[in-house]
């Protein structure tokens, strides 16, 4: 008889062992998926209020080449659902204007640098975007490019 007891000690040793391994990994498994899901949904949260300063620079380089008063303010804009708002302002900083004169013809060229300043705030993320936008003007054909952007996460 003793050495049924001492079997049947090992075998509930055998099966509180196994059972405390699948525990251990079924909660590193379920930590790890939490974490995947939260990466993922951050990421995505991300990706979409960048997207919404992209926006607001669109929004930026169709005023600036239909109207050369500044500074242009984008009214507070509500995101989706109601869980933030985007805002933009547009300053000059500097004007040049440059008179070139080719072999043939005379060409009358401004150039104008703006600094972009765009905000997101949702409720779990908070970015502002600066960029730096050169228009130029040769014989009223207007361009806006984008020459510079910085962004912080807060």
């Amino acid at each position: 008889m003793t050495h049924h007891h001492r079997q049947s000690g090992t075998a509930i040793f055998m099966a509180l062992l196994v059972v405390s391994l699948v525990t251990s990994l079924s909660i590193l498994w379920y930590e790890q998926t939490k974490m995947n899901l939260k990466e993922t949904t951050d990421r995505l949260n991300y990706d979409q209020i960048y997207l919404y300063t992209k926006g607001v620079l669109g929004w930026a380089v169709a005023e600036l080449k239909i109207n050369d008063q500044t500074p242009k303010i984008l009214p507070n804009t509500l995101l989706p659902f109601s869980q933030g708002v985007i805002t933009g302002r547009v300053d000059n900083r500097s004007r040049l204007n440059a008179n070139r004169v080719n072999s043939k013809i005379a060409t009358a060229t401004s150039n104008e640098y703006f600094i972009l300043r765009s905000e997101i705030l949702s409720s779990n993320q908070h970015i502002i975007l600066y960029s730096l936008l050169h228009r130029t003007n040769i014989n009223g054909q207007i361009n806006v490019s984008l020459l510079w952007q910085s962004h912080g996460v807060f």
